[in-house]
Formats: C-alpha cells, structure tokens, sequence
C-alpha cells in the first residue's frame, strides 16, 4: 500500500510539471521576460511530449524467459515451514520424511551422524561444513543443510548451468518420484541447444497429465536445484 502510496505521488508531480511550467511561461510573458517565457513555453512542450510518449507508446511486453516459466519455489528458514517444504518434495517416502522431523528436532546430533552415515564424501563433507558454519543458529543450520539431505536421497536434484542431454535426463531419471511414479522422460531433439531451463520445460510438457511438474528450488547458487512437485503447489 506505501508503495503504490509513493509511485501515485510520483506520476502525479511528473504530470504537473507541463502545467507548472505552462503557467510560468504564462506569468513571465504577462511581465514581458519574453526569453524566460520561450524557456518556460518549451521545458513544458518537453514535459508533455514525455508523458504523451509513454501513454501511447509504450514498449512491447517481453516474452518471459525459459527459467522464469518454471514453477519456483523457495527453502524457508522456520522449522514448521521446512517440514512442509519437504513434504512437498518427498511426502511419499516415509522414511525420508522421519529423517527430516528428525533433522529439524537435533540438527546438530542429526547431521553429525549424518557425516559418518553416508557413503558420499562429497555430502559428508558439506555436512561437516554446514556444521562447522551454523552450530550457533540452528535455523539458519536447518535451512542451508536439509536441502543436501534432501538431494542425498533423491529427492532433489543438481544441474550445472551447462548440461548435455544426457546428463539432464539422467538426473531426472534418478529422482525418486520419477521412479516411484513412472514418470516419463521425453527425447529430447538434440537438433536443438538445449540450456536446462528449456529441458526442464519440454519435460513438463510430456507430464501435463501426470499431476507433477518440475520446479526449481530458489536457492543461492549459480547452479540448479530441481525437485518434482504436484502440478497444483502454489509457492
């Protein structure tokens, strides 16, 4: 509301300045300051010719971009939130599940056993890390580390910013609810460049009618998250 508050206030003194100017050019020519009333006359025809300009010609509106047509979602920071967050992501895999309610109760005894837990050593090592960084603010712990758990058991994925095809369906084809629902993954024309954004949608065109979608997880990185998502979430 103090927005649109702010930007009314602001269009209507861009409005007001050919007439303020008009009327200036009008009190100088009254006075006889006929070179003050041409400067006033003329910085008010500038004025009006700039707003007639952006009410009738205003530029087309831009084709949203391959990335921004996918659904986004973000990682929230509160416990309860987070919770929810996964059960959009993995609610079928009850084991899953029990291993986040677990996470957000103790992260710290959680994701210590977590370390020694897992065969891949390039998590246990983000783990180590997270620990390392946030033990002292366990929400900021919980929101920057259940992401990787979440990836650790499929139901998040990872694409670089460049992939190849096979690549890309590769990762998709190992997330846990394109197993657990057979999820199709169209060939994709390798006559075209994919970037992953345009992959990501050509899948979900192939999945229109399956009830899930692929989303990308708004997180802090120069690289994708995905997950795959009820076509019905709304973020």
């Amino acid at each position: 509301m103090k927005d649109k508050i702010t930007n009314g206030c602001i269009y209507l003194f861009i409005y007001s300045l050919p007439f303020a100017f008009g009327w200036c050019a009008y009190v100088t020519f009254q006075d006889g300051l006929w070179f003050l009333c041409f400067i006033m006359a003329l910085v008010a025809l500038f004025f009006l010719f700039l707003i007639l300009v952006s009410i009738f010609f205003k530029p087309a509106p831009q084709e949203p971009s391959p990335e921004e047509l996918l659904q986004r979602i973000m990682v929230p920071e509160r416990e309860e939130e987070l919770l929810a967050f996964a059960q959009k992501v993995a609610g079928e895999d009850k084991e899953l599940m029990q291993m986040v309610k677990e996470s957000l109760q103790d992260p710290i005894e959680f994701y210590r056993q977590q370390e020694k837990r897992t065969k891949n050593r390039y998590i246990a090592d983000i783990y180590y890390e997270m620990l390392e960084y946030y033990q002292e603010n366990l929400e900021e712990l919980n929101h920057f580390t259940l992401p990787y758990l979440l990836y650790e058991y499929k139901a998040l994925g990872w694409l670089a910013r460049k992939e190849d095809e096979e690549d890309i369906v590769s990762e998709i084809q190992s997330l846990q609810r394109v197993i657990c629902h057979h999820l199709p993954i169209p060939e994709l024309d390798m006559s075209i460049d994919y970037d992953v954004p345009n992959a990501l949608l050509c899948v979900n065109e192939a999945w229109k009618t399956s009830g899930y979608q692929i989303a990308l997880i708004d997180e802090d990185s120069s690289d994708y998250w995905i997950a795959i998502i009820p076509l019905e979430y709304n973020n």
